[in-house]
Parts: structure tokens; C-alpha cells; sequence
């Protein structure tokens, strides 16, 4: 993110110059490509992963009854049906093979999650992830295409996916990519993922927003170990350790809609928008609400400007927009109640406006 006009971490300053030297090889004898520069070049491809923060707190209440009878209490769901590769618990155990039950979950087979009533339907899993920066860098926006071949997938991607306001991790990088020091990182060396530290081992998400957190028919809310700030830091940490090779977002679904195909399959699309969109509700310089912007009043007794200190300067625009209030109400003297000394102090001003109005010159300040 770069509101404030600020460079490019040195990190990844070092990875655009390893880059072009990658891409720069193999153009003259003295300088051929290496054979891991020849495998980056023809084989490195992106990844994207999804993880959902929901809780069951209790399953039966879980309107879905394709997932009735199942174990999904807590985040066991969560943890079993993140989106990466098809859908995987252990990333070192991939899904395959064909389920030869009927478990609606499909144990750990690539075939036959809900069933075989309708032949064998290979497991959900998304499609396309296409990510965008807006207003300067401090929104991120994503939609993310899944694709579920039955009902039972369907019902799993609403449970953990489809709830609106609900928070997810999505990560996306390089699989494989030369680092600072020009070594070849793949397969399990680029293992930059958060997901296990996001999908907490006890079960319990480690962001909730709410009063109710991200559990479905709590009554509680849950209690996390690490922040939103902390799990913040641990994004830029890994950014920053991958050379700006593997990024992420704290997303909530702020929409979603799915269409119901004639093969029996369902195409699903996914909006999120990161956390990051409270930085634009605030309107940090806009006019106080009822101030007459015409009238202008000089008083005998202003100061000279020359004269006035950083104090005056902030208490003169105290009345005039909202980052004036703001920066007012810092000065106040702290041993004074400051709710009551506000509340004076708003009673004074909307006087003096009223006074304004009537042609009087207002209360001194």
C-alpha cells in the first residue's frame, strides 16, 4: 500500500533486479541460462488459496441438510474444505483417487465428495481469482469463480463461503521464484502459506469482527491469540521473506451469486473486499454539519496571525471541519472531563453560529 508516496521496500527493490537478470540471460554465449533459470522460465505458474474463518457452533441449526449427521462442529469444515488445488486439508496430502463409500466428505479422495447417486464428480474448487487495488492502494477487491459439480458441494461452499460479512484469508503468489540471493525456491521451499496459523489448532478463528465473531448459532463470542493487527504483521513478514512473491488479504464477503447449470453443476462468484475499507469511511476534512460557509465575521480583538501559536492556529479552525475538531479535541488539557469540556464547548460554538446568522459578530474564542 502507498497512500503516502513512501519507496518500494528494499526487498523487493533487490527482486525486480534479480528478474531481470533472469529474464536478461541466454542472450549471448557469455552469459547462458542456468538449467533452474531455463525451469522458472517455462514452468513457473500462480496459485491461489481460500480459507474461511467460520465456526459451527451448532450443527443443527445448519439449514443445509445435505450436511446433516456430519461432523462439521467448530471449524473441522473450515479446516477440510480449504480451496487450494481442488480443496485439501494437509497440503502434503493431496486429494486423489475415487471415494469407494458413500462419506458425503469423501474422506480424502479427489472423487466422490457427496456421493456417487449421480456418477463420479470431481471435487469443487476455484476457478479464477482476480484481485484489484482502489482509492490509492488501501482497498483491495477480489472475486474469486468456484466451480461444485453436486448439491452436497454446493451446500459446503455456502456454509463456509457464502455469508455475508464473514471473513476469509485469500492468498495468491508465484510456485516457484528466484530470491534475493538468486536460489531457486520451489515445492516446499516456497511454502509461504498462513492458512494453518489463520485456521487456529483449537478450533477458534483468529479474527472475529462481532459480537458473535464468525460462529454460526454462538451465542458468545470467540477469543483469539493473535489480533487482526498482529495477523497483519505476519502477512508483510511473509511478503517481505518471499520478495513480494507471495501476498494475501483479509477479505470479508461483501457479495456473492451462483447459477444452477443443466450438467448439474454450479458456477459460484465470490466478492470480497478487505478490511482496509473503514480507512475510507472516514471523512476526515468535511465541513461540520449546519455551518453557514458565507458568513464571515472579523472580530476587533483576532490575533495577528504572525503572532498566533499552533494552539490558536488548531482552535480557530475548531468550528470549521472535521479534522479541526479532531485535532482540537487532542490539545484539551487532560485533567479536565473531556466529554463535559467538549459538550461546553459544541454548546458555546452552536450559539455563536446562531449569532452569526443574526448578524452579530459571535462569541470571542
Amino acid at each position: 500500500m502507498n497512500i503516502l508516496g513512501e519507496g518500494f521496500p528494499d526487498e523487493i527493490v533487490k527482486q525486480v533486479e534479480v528478474r531481470q537478470k533472469v529474464y536478461g540471460s541466454g542472450y549471448n554465449s557469455l552469459n547462458p541460462r542456468t538449467p533452474e533459470e531455463i525451469i522458472y522460465l517455462n514452468a513457473n505458474t500462480s496459485w491461489v488459496k481460500l480459507a474461511s474463518s467460520v465456526n459451527v457452533d451448532n450443527p443443527k441449526i445448519i439449514q443445509n441438510s445435505s450436511l446433516a449427521g456430519e461432523d462439521i462442529k467448530g471449524n473441522k469444515l473450515a479446516k477440510k474444505f480449504v480451496l487450494f488445488n481442488g480443496v485439501n486439508e494437509d497440503p502434503s496430502n493431496q486429494r486423489s483417487g475415487i471415494a469407494l463409500n458413500q462419506d458425503l466428505l469423501g474422506n480424502n479422495n479427489a472423487y466422490g465428495i457427496g456421493g456417487t447417486e449421480f456418477g463420479l464428480r470431481p471435487m469443487m474448487g476455484i476457478i479464477s481469482a482476480d484481485i484489484k487495488h482502489e482509492n490509492r492502494g488501501s482497498i483491495r477487491r477480489a472475486t474469486i469463480k468456484v466451480k461444485a459439480f453436486n448439491k452436497v458441494q454446493f451446500d459446503i461452499i455456502d456454509v463456509l463461503y457464502l455469508r455475508l460479512g464473514f471473513n476469509v484469508l485469500l492468498e495468491w503468489g508465484h510456485s516457484m521464484y528466484f530470491d534475493n540471493d538468486e536460489v531457486l525456491q520451489k515445492g516446499s521451499d516456497n511454502d509461504n502459506s498462513l492458512v494453518s496459523k489463520f485456521l487456529d489448532p483449537s478450533g477458534t478463528p483468529i479474527f472475529t469482527p462481532g459480537p458473535q465473531g464468525n460462529v454460526i448459532g454462538g451465542t458468545t463470542s470467540t477469543t483469539t491469540s493473535l489480533t487482526y493487527v498482529d495477523f497483519l504483521k505476519l502477512i508483510d513478514e511473509q511478503r517481505r521473506k518471499s520478495n513480494g512473491n507471495y501476498d494475501a488479504m483479509f477479505g470479508k464477503v461483501c457479495n456473492f451469486h451462483w447459477s444452477f447449470l443443466p450438467d448439474g453443476s454450479y458456477d459460484i462468484t465470490i466478492d470480497l473486499v478487505s478490511i482496509g475499507d473503514i480507512i475510507e469511511s472516514f471523512k476526515i476534512n468535511a465541513l461540520i454539519d449546519g455551518i453557514d460557509i458565507s458568513a464571515k465575521a472579523v472580530k476587533k480583538d483576532d490575533k495577528d496571525p504572525s503572532q498566533m501559536t499552533s494552539t490558536d492556529v488548531i482552535a480557530l479552525y475548531y468550528n470549521q471541519s472535521k479534522i479541526g475538531q479532531y485535532f482540537y479535541e487532542l490539545t484539551l488539557p487532560k485533567e479536565k472531563n473531556q466529554y463535559e469540556y467538549i459538550k461546553a464547548q459544541n454548546k458555546a460554538i452552536q450559539e455563536g453560529r446562531e449569532k452569526i446568522k443574526q448578524g452579530d459578530l459571535g462569541p470571542k474564542y
